[in-house]
């Protein structure tokens, strides 16, 4: 599920790379960047946990991926929004005119 929205996200972010202007196409990449790097570590940890259940059902070695995967989402997710926050502020700086 999160790999397939992942894939989904990197593919239109990809095809939006025109070539034209340098500062979007840095931008995208920054954007493709921090999606990959928020979207790995629990999509890592919830297939081992898929994967340890179904190829050791009589034991509990999978509840270890579970315990972390609630974790590693909230995480994710707190890198991409503080992430975007920082993207902004660059983004912003270089948009922005100065009014004096």
């Amino acid at each position: 599920n999160d790999l397939a929205i992942s894939v989904i996200v990197t593919i239109k972010l990809a095809r939006s790379r025109s070539g034209f202007n340098p500062t979007t196409d840095s931008a995208l990449s920054r954007l493709l960047k921090i999606t990959w790097s928020a979207a790995i570590p629990p999509t890592i940890c919830a297939t081992l946990d898929v994967i340890t259940f179904f190829a050791m059902p009589l034991n509990t070695t999978h509840v270890m991926f579970n315990f972390f995967t609630g974790r590693l989402y909230v995480f994710s997710m707190m890198y991409a929004l503080n992430s975007y926050v920082a993207f902004r502020g660059h983004f912003g700086e270089l948009t922005t005119t100065d009014p004096s």
